[in-house]
């Protein structure tokens, strides 16, 4: 299982067998993963990249877990083509990332931040001294950007359709039959891609 962006959830995987890696973008992050595996007592690997391209081969892992991180990387694209090359065929990505339409940003607090174009934002920020968008890399996805970035890649949305009521059921089918997920309608995506 590789995780970009290393996830507190990591230690879960490795502690149920799962052989782990985690990867991230500078060095204070993979030693700070890595005595987080060690403290746990779990086996895993935390390596460094360079925010574009995965150190491993094609094919390498079933399973590609993205929480919380997509809104902070540089190419959306890059890292989505990265996550369907490492992938075996079968494999399963799972992405999770703030909703762009939230109205409250959860990174700076600021309400309806996240609807303007990020220069804009930038500069909203700037002039309340607050420069959190570069310093974090920050980014604001829609489950309609996710499709836009992932056209043409080897990776399919799965349409989650299952409710307990029948209701909700149907209303699931509904979006799916309209190239809607359900959670692109929710604070948070969370969303599954087959390779």
């Amino acid at each position: 299982v590789l995780f970009v962006g290393y996830a507190l959830v990591a230690s879960a995987f490795a502690q149920a067998g799962a052989h782990i890696f985690g990867l991230e973008v500078n060095q204070t992050l993979v030693e700070l993963a890595q005595q987080t595996l060690d403290s746990e007592g779990v086996q895993g690997t935390a390596v460094i990249y360079d925010g574009y391209t995965f150190p491993f081969p094609n094919g390498s892992f079933d399973y590609v877990f993205s929480v919380s991180t997509l809104e902070h990387v540089s190419d959306h694209r890059a890292v989505l083509s990265e996550m369907a090359r490492v992938l075996k065929p079968g494999g399963k990505a799972y992405l999770s990332f703030p909703n762009r339409w939230r109205p409250l940003e959860t990174h700076t607090g600021f309400w309806f931040l996240s609807y303007l174009p990020i220069g804009l934002a930038r500069r909203v920020l700037k002039m309340v001294n607050r420069n959190t968008i570069d310093e974090i890399n920050l980014s604001f996805l829609s489950f309609w950007s996710l499709k836009k970035y992932i056209r043409g890649l080897p990776l399919q949305i799965v349409y989650e359709i299952d409710a307990a009521s029948p209701a909700r059921r149907s209303v699931k089918k509904l979006m799916a039959s309209f190239g809607i997920h359900f959670s692109a309608k929710l604070e948070l995506r969370f969303i599954f891609l087959n390779f």
